[in-house]
């Protein structure tokens, strides 16, 4: 999947003629934060992101990695919340 897209499935135009970056970015953080506490904390919004961006394609790891590093490297209180932040970030590309 292109980022255009993705941005589509967001509700966005990457090409400036529905809403300036700034605002794109300002919706983005804002769905992120709100899923980051639908997870268990604010915070797991930037799990929500990471989450997303690896569904998407566009890194050079996938969600299957992410978990993994979430699993090994965060401290057994924070892997819930991030666990489901995860699932979250992954759902809501697929939307």
């Amino acid at each position: 999947m292109g980022r255009a897209d993705a941005a589509s499935r967001a509700g966005v135009s990457i090409h400036g003629n529905a809403l300036g970056r700034g605002e794109i970015a300002l919706r983005v953080l804002r769905a992120c934060r709100e899923l980051g506490i639908q997870a268990g904390a604010a915070q797991a919004g930037n799990t929500v992101l990471l989450a997303a961006v690896c569904a998407s394609g566009l890194l050079p790891f996938g969600i299957d990695a992410l978990k993994a590093a979430i699993e090994k490297y965060l401290p057994a209180k924070l892997q819930a919340s991030n666990l489901k932040a995860l699932e979250l970030g992954q759902a809501a590309l697929h939307m």
